[in-house]
């Protein structure tokens, strides 16, 4: 779980990076004042500031692994829609709904993390600061990433890219669930006797 984490991480810190940059290039040249532009992203942020208050409740009905295995999953879905020839008012939508998303992703990789570390028998700390510095790593290379990629293949491939980079977060964090399940087999299998 640590591991899936720390993909899931590097994936939302990417991606918003990334968007962070490219998405207001696109509304500028779309015509948009730069204050509203702001307002998408405080709108987006406000969002996601109360998804945080909320996905606390849903790990604990839902799980935190399909919780977080969701949230890749409309992440992948919300930036691959950036590729298709939307209107304005689709692409402030869409951006409006990745703050909720990232918020969620962010609220359940801490605690994910957490959890890896007690069956890895780490840590707490260390986990939290491989997290930590990921996301800072993210942070850094999303700007820049994602802009190089949009000047040398263009917009839409860019957008595709970062969608993909989602979906193997995904991907991360439904393999690390199934590794964490026991099977069937193995959780009804009665313990051997011990020998005298």
């Amino acid at each position: 779980l640590i591991l899936a984490s720390v993909v899931m991480i590097l994936a939302v810190s990417v991606i918003g990076g990334a968007l962070q940059v490219l998405v207001p290039l696109h509304l500028s040249a779309a015509g948009i004042a730069r204050s509203g532009i702001g307002a998408v992203y405080s709108v987006g942020a406000m969002l996601g500031a109360v998804a945080i208050l909320l996905s606390g409740r849903a790990g604990d009905r839902v799980g935190r692994i399909p919780l977080a295995a969701g949230a890749c999953t409309a992440l992948a879905l919300l930036t691959g829609l950036l590729a298709l020839p939307l209107s304005v008012a689709l692409v402030i939508a869409v951006v409006v709904a990745t703050g909720p998303v990232q918020s969620i992703l962010y609220a359940v990789g801490y605690p994910l993390s957490a959890d890896g570390a007690d069956r890895a028998q780490l840590g707490h700390g260390i986990a939290i600061g491989i997290v930590n510095l990921t996301w800072g790593l993210g942070a850094v290379i999303g700007p820049v990433l994602g802009p190089g990629a949009a000047q040398a293949l263009g917009d839409r491939i860019s957008y595709v890219l970062l969608a993909t980079l989602a979906a193997l977060a995904a991907a991360a964090i439904a393999t690390a669930a199934r590794r964490a399940t026991p099977s069937p087999a193995t959780a009804a299998a009665p313990a051997a006797p011990c020998a005298d």
